[in-house]
């Protein structure tokens, strides 16, 4: 039982708290009509083995690019959305999406322009989460996260994602919200046994509806949370 907690332990050094969630006053709710959606993960998966010590850790990235992750998250967010909004799903070019993941002047008027010329009330970004340097070799983004400690080992899906909203008030972008997705689901160690290697394609496949699955229901809570969706 001592080295189940340790183990524990370790995967929680893996695994900062999230910030407090956030939600839309009743008010300002009745007022959306329309939503644009945009998801920017990309096709790449940080994987990471951890252990006690710095000895025997590997950093890889695994290559996601056969599950369209943002085609499918933009999809799921549009269908729960359009229950009682006009959603839209925004496709953006490669020098926008280089625009938003840059300095932050440039990000705020790529997506001011987005909800002036879509007439949108709001815009919702689903991204990768920032790294929080202090913790212990914490990811950005969908993680594949192996602890080993004494001899044991836990095999992880780890999400860091951050959803935020945008509107624009007299003229001006503003924040509607900030909300943190810090999650995660264990998943069998057999699916990544050679971590100085990256994720080979036949446990991709077995693991790509575990990560969906996830963002889903991740959204969905979120969403319920921000107060755009009411609890079933």
């Amino acid at each position: 039982m001592k080295f189940k907690l340790v183990l524990l332990s370790l995967f929680a050094m893996l695994f900062f708290n999230a910030c407090a969630p956030q939600n839309i006053p009743v008010a300002k709710l009745k007022s959306i009509d329309s939503i644009g959606v945009i998801s920017l993960h990309g096709n790449e998966m940080i994987s990471l083995e951890r252990g006690l010590t710095i000895f025997g850790n590997e950093d890889n990235i695994t290559d996601i690019s056969a599950w369209n992750i943002d085609e499918y998250i933009q999809k799921v967010m549009l269908n729960m959305l359009s229950t009682k909004y006009k959603v839209k799903n925004i496709k953006l070019s490669s020098s926008q999406i280089k625009e938003i993941n840059g300095e932050y002047e440039k990000r705020l008027q790529v997506l001011k322009d987005i909800l002036l010329r879509n007439r949108l009330d709001t815009l919702i970004l689903f991204e990768k989460g920032m790294i929080v340097r202090e913790h212990y070799d914490t990811h950005s983004g969908i993680g594949l996260i192996k602890a080993k400690a004494l001899g044991m080992e836990a095999t992880h899906i780890k999400l860091n994602m951050d959803l935020l909203s945008y509107e624009i008030v007299e003229g001006k972008i503003e924040e509607l919200h900030f909300n943190d997705i810090k999650t995660f689901k264990e998943i069998d160690n057999s699916l990544w046994m050679n971590t100085t290697k990256p994720l080979s394609k036949e446990s991709s496949k077995i693991i790509e509806p575990i990560v969906k699955n996830l963002l889903k229901d991740s959204l969905l809570k979120e969403f319920i949370t921000i107060g755009y969706l009411n609890e079933k």
